[in-house]
């Protein structure tokens, strides 16, 4: 079954005669039908008509929850600098998302269950923030980008014991790009990236 959502969203934007602009919005989401992974007990019976309990694992749609946030972004070219400087610009942006109010996935046991509930929604950091500045002109293009996120949970359950909830701890992932236009149809150039993720297991 197919996740679905209501939205809405409020948003302010200014834009100046130079290149560049301010942007801010918020933003609310009341999502049904959750797609989590959760574990549940089923009856069967086999081919001799003996009726037994199977432990199964894996996707299911259930729950439901809120998000809401707001999110500031700007950009700018600084083409009022002398020389070269002209090209350089800047991007940045700030999310902050409350996910807190969502359900996570049922567990048979009633312990991990428990533990599994107290926990926020998988997969949504808190914050995020996103910066870059780049150069160009008719033959170079360079960029300089940084993103990090904050701690989020991972799963609420892990599938080896003691299925505990998995988080990623802040993380951090720099990327660099550079290349040049030799004409209308070459263009050559490289791109580095860089990060690290630590995961944090916590009972």
């Amino acid at each position: 079954v197919p996740e679905k959502s209501s939205t809405c969203d409020l948003s302010y934007e200014w834009y100046w005669p130079a290149v560049g602009s301010l942007f801010f919005s918020v933003f609310y989401k009341y999502i049904e039908v959750i797609e989590t992974g959760g574990v549940s007990l089923r009856n069967l019976t086999n081919a001799a008509g003996n009726d037994f309990e199977v432990l199964v694992s894996g996707p299911s749609n259930d729950g439901a929850g809120e998000l809401k946030g707001y999110e500031i972004s700007y950009i700018q070219v600084y083409d009022m600098l002398p020389g070269l400087f002209g090209n350089l610009g800047v991007q940045a942006s700030y999310t902050y998302v409350d996910g807190d109010d969502f359900s996570n996935t049922t567990d048979v046991n009633v312990v991990r269950q428990a533990i599994a509930a107290q926990q926020p929604f998988a997969g949504i950091s808190e914050h995020t923030i996103n910066l870059a500045a780049f150069y160009e002109d008719e033959r170079f293009s360079a960029r300089l980008a940084y993103n990090w996120r904050s701690a989020y949970l991972a799963t609420p359950r892990d599938d080896i014991f003691p299925f505990s909830p998995i988080f990623v701890e802040d993380t951090g992932q720099l990327d660099g790009s550079l290349f040049y236009t030799v004409n209308d149809t070459v263009r050559g150039g490289m791109r580095l990236d860089f990060g690290v993720v630590i995961v944090n297991y916590n009972a």
